[in-house]
């Protein structure tokens, strides 16, 4: 589970990633004082109308960004799917190509590993 690990956990939605909102991100964390004061920082440092305990952000996503990160949620195994045809498909033309490539996703996948496809698209 995300954040289970340690302390904070993030993800990135940045566009080329495998899911994307087209900007941003996410903070995970089970431990309740992190959580709120990533809620603080993320809506201005505003704790009350017109009351500011510290300098904050506006770190808040727009219901647009939601929407199309919530769509792709919905369909991430397909999505997975794809990115992996293409990357075996990008594989194979470097082997028959004669081409190295020094790269990890390459490497884990010839010893048996799933990496991660966010650049295959």
């Amino acid at each position: 589970m995300a954040g289970s690990i340690g302390h904070v956990g993030t993800l990135s939605f940045y566009p080329t990633k495998t899911i994307t909102t087209g900007e941003g991100g996410a903070v995970v964390t089970s431990d309740d004082e992190i959580a709120n004061r990533a809620r603080l920082l993320r809506s201005h440092g505003e704790t009350g109308k017109y009351y500011y305990e510290l300098l904050g952000y506006n770190y808040r996503m727009t219901e647009f960004q939601a929407a199309l990160g919530y769509s792709q949620l919905r369909r991430i195994e397909e999505i997975i799917r794809r990115k992996e045809a293409f990357a075996r498909c990008s594989w194979r033309s470097c082997r028959i190509l004669r081409v190295t490539l020094f790269n990890s996703h390459v490497q884990s996948h010839t010893l048996g590993m799933h990496g991660i496809y966010s650049r295959y698209s």
